[in-house]
């Protein structure tokens, strides 16, 4: 098999919609957002931002964002993640999260893994990915545990 031809079975040929770029940019340098909720078209043709552009959505919390994801369909998401550092002072790390729960059906789950390339690249400043498929791997602790070691 050739490289291209690889190449194009690896990746499903969605599209990433030009506000999924302009919200995360507002996010990550004006922090408009606290996180963006990301799904597929009606079409399964292009990935478009399902958090509302006009909503300032700045105070909302992780559980928040995390009552966002549902638990038959895959969603990515990016969450702007504040923590403190145990030598003091706070940090912040954007942190992409691919969410494909066993209730979603086989088709949806195998779309949304062979996007997710298309859309983080989309998305460049994404400190840390995440793949979780149940509530209990979306725990913000250990996630904050392993950023900080990553800091020292």
């Amino acid at each position: 098999m050739k490289l291209k031809e690889r190449i194009s079975l690896a990746t499903s040929g969605v599209k990433v919609r030009d506000d999924c770029r302009t919200m995360f940019e507002e996010m990550k340098l004006k922090q408009k957002y606290k996180y963006i909720v990301y799904g597929m078209n009606k079409d399964n043709t292009m990935i478009e931002p399902l958090t509302n552009a006009d909503e300032d959505n700045k105070n909302k919390t992780y559980d928040d964002f995390c009552n966002e994801l549902p638990d038959t369909e895959c969603r990515y998401g990016v969450f702007d993640l504040d923590f403190d550092l145990p030598s003091g002072g706070r940090r912040n790390k954007l942190v992409f999260y691919m969410w494909a729960p066993e209730g979603a059906k086989v088709k949806n789950k195998m779309l949304y893994a062979s996007s997710k390339e298309t859309i983080t690249k989309a998305l460049v400043g994404i400190a840390h990915n995440i793949e979780a498929t149940e509530r209990s791997e979306l725990d913000q602790q250990p996630l904050i545990d392993y950023l900080i070691t990553k800091i020292k």
